[in-house]
């Protein structure tokens, strides 16, 4: 066969060829005994629109467990047309994921199987089980870093005599996987790539980039807001999380500080979004500073336009959490026109002014910073105003052009791959 004719057929193969893409979350889903799939995360079926934008179909692969449909009321719906969901068994706490680790890596072992190439969301332990086979089977691999394994095991993060080990593991992980990806796309624009550097990535035949994760729609910008001491005497402080049970996401702190201001004669009033329910910790916090009337629990809020509505309800957006990649409830506040206080972690760092800042667990400066800004309209107006500009740059159709440049890039490199592998046997 003649190069040019060769040539001729590699093309009309490529124009023919459906790219089939394995992709992972960090969403655990809940089966129905009617077939669909269901998740307490972000990840319901329109998150996956952005992949169906550049690719034909989606093979999920995340951990599965039956429930009964009434469990599902607060749950967002995950299958759809053209996404297929690879189940892998569902374990319970750290140390039932380690005894049923072999499990777990005997259900992925095909999951490759019929995928021209993969997106993996790290840092997540199903991902870094899935990247070996993807490996084994010559699988280009992208991967989008949403956060930071060194931050996410940090003392104090989890509970468990596992976390030492842990962060070391999913460290290694990490860097591993950024090192050898096809391509590879940031939340933070300088932090995590500093950590984990995109070396295969930077070479001729690789790519990176960086955009944030979040889908800041239109629903989300309002316009920035204007304080003064004429305002009111009550300010509404609000926090977003896709959980308020744990401790990572720093309710402890941020009640404590609330409490002590309370006491001292600064009220406020505490929106808390996220699912679940308050751990008895913050629950008893709650009660010693006499605060229970002041704060309200909204559960999870799955529609973009009711989340957009509380934060522009709200005066201040409090976010002391342990650990981030690049937040997007943070985007979503700053979007609002939300002045915000947050920790000052490296994802962070590249959104909000370092007057907005406050170390990790450090309930006096969260004190501090936040009765410096009730007291200062002047200082809320700035910021407001500083936010809701800092956001325009994150705009959802901003984000989503960048998505699509980098799953083009990848879909391009696996139809070559998938195209060079055809055995030209009868070149005649």
């Amino acid at each position: 066969m003649q190069v040019k004719e060769k040539e001729i057929i590699n093309q009309f193969l490529r124009e023919q060829m459906l790219v089939r893409l394995l992709l992972t979350t960090n969403a655990r889903l809940y089966k129905t005994d009617d077939g669909k799939y269901w998740t307490k995360l972000v990840y319901g079926y329109d998150f996956f629109h952005r992949y169906f934008s550049v690719f034909d179909e989606i093979r999920l692969v995340a951990h599965t467990e039956k429930c009964e449909t009434n469990e599902t009321k607060d749950m967002l719906r995950v299958d759809g047309d053209n996404l297929i969901v690879n189940e892998v068994p569902f374990p319970h706490g750290k140390l039932q994921y380690i005894k049923m680790y072999r499990q777990i890596s005997r259900s992925v072992k095909y999951s490759a199987e019929g995928c021209d190439v993969a997106i993996l969301r790290i840092p997540d332990q199903l991902a870094f089980q899935v990247y070996p086979v993807l490996k084994e089977n010559k699988i280009p691999v992208g991967v989008e870093v949403t956060s930071d394994s060194w931050d996410f095991f940090a003392p104090g993060s989890i509970k468990s005599i596992f976390r030492p080990f842990l962060r070391l593991l999913w460290y290694s992980n990490q860097r591993k996987i950024c090192a050898n990806a096809d391509g590879t796309s940031y939340v933070t624009e300088f932090a995590l790539q500093k950590r984990y550097p995109p070396k295969r990535a930077l070479k001729k035949d690789g790519f990176t980039t960086f955009c944030t994760s979040a889908n800041l729609g239109d629903i989300f910008f309002g316009s920035p807001k204007t304080y003064s001491t004429s305002d009111k005497k009550v300010y509404t402080i609000i926090h977003v999380a896709s959980s308020i049970g744990g401790h990572a996401k720093g309710h402890s702190e941020l009640i404590s500080a609330l409490g002590r201001l309370h006491q001292n004669g600064l009220t406020t009033n505490l929106v808390l979004v996220g699912g679940g329910t308050l751990n008895q910790e913050v629950e008893s916090m709650i009660d010693k500073y006499n605060y229970r009337e002041n704060v309200r629990v909204t559960g999870l809020i799955p529609s973009p336009s009711m989340l957009s509505n509380e934060l522009k309800k709200a005066d201040l957006f409090v976010f002391p959490s342990y650990r981030e990649g690049l937040p997007r409830v943070v985007l979503e506040a700053m979007a609002t026109g939300l002045p915000c206080i947050a920790t000052e972690l490296p994802g962070i760092r590249e959104l909000i002014d370092d007057d907005c800042l406050v170390p990790v667990k450090d309930i006096n400066t969260l004190e501090s910073r936040i009765k410096y800004f009730l007291n200062n309209p002047e200082m809320l107006t700035e910021k407001s105003f500083r936010n809701f500009n800092k956001a325009l740059e994150y705009k959802g159709n901003i984000i989503q052009e960048k998505r699509i440049e980098f799953y083009k890039i990848l879909k391009k490199r696996a139809m070559k791959v998938n195209v060079t592998e055809k055995k030209w046997s009868n070149n005649k």
